[in-house]
């Protein structure tokens, strides 16, 4: 069967521009031969101005460090309907999904099911979480049509974002209401996305003053584990909201966005159970519900000598409940101020400065057996400022970046992270850019506070049942790396373009778990517990490059090819029990390479393809593998759109990464939908 629905697949898309190709006039008398291909070329592409690198707008062409742009226009291409499958074409960004409502995503090696260094940010907004330092990628979503943008930094991010964006930064940045106006739904299902159904409409109460109200709703089925079984983790999702933007005068605007969502997922987790005579683990079927809302406020000014600042506030609650582990309830206050200002003093200067503060409290509601925190309730608050000078030492030529963040939180006390760029443009085609910076991960609430049982097994001379649990410690410190990049980016023809980025890192203190001295206890029967601590006790190298590329052919093909190459070395000083060498040196792939074409044939109707090469992960015992996507998409007329996706075409029954604490590894399967979507 899945033989004949990829030979069917494929013959179906051939057939399709075949027939297509070689007619002007079938099925329709409007023909597109000459309508572009997206909504940027490739040189319009390179002079966008994007915000994450400085937190001010500068052209994407001329940024000191190794960025990625995603546009609206390729997150439709790309056919995807969650935002892990969109950032797979990223050079350096390592997706792998793990079930149905769980993925491992970083930039750069390290992965994990809690990635802690990536920063991801929405227009701003962390949802990087200090519980375990990581990101609930689940809980994570938008209106595609409404993302304007992505922006990722492959890189240290620290100097301008703080702690934790250490190996890259991910900003999801949303329109302007004005550019949202309308009504838009788009609906529809397959195999495994069981249903969609994503609307908006955006009206204006005056010229200065528009909004746009949003709601959107899918269920996504279980996947199967390896020996063909059910796995338990299908789920649901439903998130509304609204953003409103309004131009007070000609120097000051502001916007106001909130968002509210419920999800509900199953899942089976493998916990160790407390038996006598002694168990081992056991294969729970668990519940998980995540709900929160947030609110975002931004102000912009402008002073009459052109320079400009921002206040940025927002409120952010969450509540997570899980069956096995427990309730999280969490409280996040934000309020972050920037002031950017050009002058000359010697030489032509940019001053980009800020101060920034957070007050986070979380409330769990009880402990269990397989997981407790020391304190139930416990509020952390970071105080931070930074500074960034851009020097034009040669006009027009060369330009020298040098800043820093400082930062004090509750964890580790004050953090420092300087950096230094120098950009130079021999050629109006080149760039050529270099780095050193410095960015740490400060510890999370888990490192300090909690204590979780990882694993069961009788003690071989006594036969009594014995526990391991890790256990978070005041002592346990920030990790730390030091960064040196380089790149090089070059568009010589308007069809072309090319960029590259070289990165050698060097990381110390990262996190390990040290067995202690074991602990005899006689109830509730007898049996030993073996605490492990959180410690600092690893060192490690990593060393690579990435090649991104972007051809058009012709004003209705784009091409995109994407190759990066990480090598890690981990030298622990101690022995670790879950930290090990191999797994920092083996959970993420060596090689990758990531390949999209996008075509627009007559008749207004797109075909689209992605293909992607993943290495293996010895760690995991998870060989490499191909992804084939393809999406046929056709636009009758500008209100319309019906679509058709197929995901994973090449092979349906693949694994991608190891389990989690909060779920087990499935293969992760073909998935196969279609949608109808209208737009006024």
């Amino acid at each position: 069967m899945n033989r004949f629905l990829i030979s069917f697949l494929i013959i179906l898309s051939t057939l399709v521009v075949l027939i297509f190709a070689g007619s002007k006039s079938i099925l329709f008398a409007e023909s597109t031969d000459n309508v572009d291909l997206t909504e940027l070329s490739i040189e319009e592409l390179m002079n966008i101005e994007i915000t994450s690198p400085s937190k001010k707008l500068e052209k994407l062409f001329d940024t000191p460090a190794a960025v990625y742009v995603i546009t609206s226009e390729d997150i439709r291409r790309s056919g995807a309907k969650n935002l892990p499958d969109v950032l797979r074409i990223v050079p350096g960004v390592v997706v792998a999904q793990i079930n149905s409502s769980e993925w491992a995503i970083s930039i750069r090696g390290f992965n994990s099911r809690f990635a802690n260094k990536l920063l991801v940010l929405i227009d701003g907004r962390s949802v990087y979480t200090p519980l375990f330092a990581g990101v609930f990628w689940e809980e994570i979503d938008s209106i595609f049509e409404d993302i304007d943008r992505i922006e990722i930094i492959r890189g240290p991010g620290g100097t301008i974002w703080g702690a934790n964006a250490v190996n890259g930064v991910i900003n999801i940045i949303t329109k302007d209401s004005k550019d949202t106006q309308g009504f838009f739904v788009t609906s529809g299902g397959g195999n495994e996305e069981q249903g969609f159904v994503e609307t908006r409409y955006g009206a204006k109460i005056s010229d200065n003053f528009t909004y746009r109200i949003f709601g959107k709703f899918f269920n996504r089925d279980e996947f199967e584990d390896t020996s063909g079984e059910k796995s338990n983790d299908s789920w649901h999702s439903f998130r509304t909201g609204f953003r409103s933007d309004l131009t007070i005068s000609k120097k000051d605007t502001m916007s106001l966005s909130a968002e509210f969502f419920n999800i509900d997922k199953d899942q089976t987790v493998e916990i160790p159970i407390i038996t006598d005579p002694p168990g081992f683990a056991e294969k729970i079927k668990d519940k998980a519900k995540y709900k929160g809302f947030n609110f975002l406020h931004k102000w912009w000014h402008i002073f009459p000598n052109s320079s400009e600042s921002r206040i940025q506030t927002y409120y952010d609650y969450t509540e997570r409940a899980f069956d096995f582990f427990g309730k999280e309830k969490r409280h996040t206050l934000d309020i972050d101020f920037t002031h950017n200002l050009n002058f000359h003093f010697a030489l032509p200067q940019e001053i980009i400065w800020g101060l920034g503060f957070r007050l986070t409290s979380d409330n769990f509601s009880n402990n269990t057996s397989i997981l407790s925190i020391n304190d139930l309730n416990r509020t952390d608050k970071i105080f931070s400022a930074f500074i960034q000078d851009k020097i034009s030492l040669i006009n027009d030529k060369l330009f020298l970046t040098i800043g820093s963040k400082f930062e004090h939180n509750d964890y580790s006390g004050f953090e420092l992270q300087p950096d230094l760029r120098i950009l130079w443009i021999p050629h109006e085609e080149h760039r050529i850019w270099a780095s050193v910076s410095k960015a740490v991960r400060t510890p999370s609430r888990a490192e300090h506070d909690i204590s979780i049982n990882l694993d069961n097994f009788v003690d071989p001379e006594s036969g009594i049942l014995t526990r391991i649990f890790a256990v978070g410690t005041d002592n346990f410190d920030s990790e730390e790396l030091v960064s040196l990049e380089a790149g090089y980016r070059t568009q010589p023809v308007s069809w072309f373009s090319a960029d590259i980025a070289f990165f050698l890192n060097f990381y110390d203190n990262l996190s390990t778990i040290e067995l202690q001295e074991p602990v005899f206890e006689t109830q509730p029967f007898p049996n030993i517990i073996i605490p492990a601590l959180f410690d600092n006790n690893m060192e490690g190298t990593l060393w690579g490059f990435e090649i991104s590329t972007t051809i058009t052919p012709t004003n209705y093909w784009k091409l995109i090819a994407n190759y990066s190459y990480i090598n890690i070395d981990a030298d622990l000083n101690s022995p670790s029990i879950v930290f090990t060498e191999s797994f920092i040196e083996d959970g993420s792939p060596e090689n990758q390479i990531k390949l999209q074409s996008f075509l627009d044939l007559p008749q207004n109707l797109e075909l689209d393809t992605s293909l992607y090469y993943v290495d293996k992960l010895n760690e995991f015992n998870i060989s490499d593998y191909f992804r084939f996507d393809l999406r046929l998409g056709w636009k009758p007329n500008d209100n319309l759109e019906f679509s058709i996706v197929g995901q994973n075409l090449f092979d349906g029954e693949h694994k991608e990464f190891g389990s989690s604490q909060t779920g087990l590894a499935t293969v992760i399967e073909r998935n196969i939908f279609g949608s109808i979507t209208y737009r006024n």
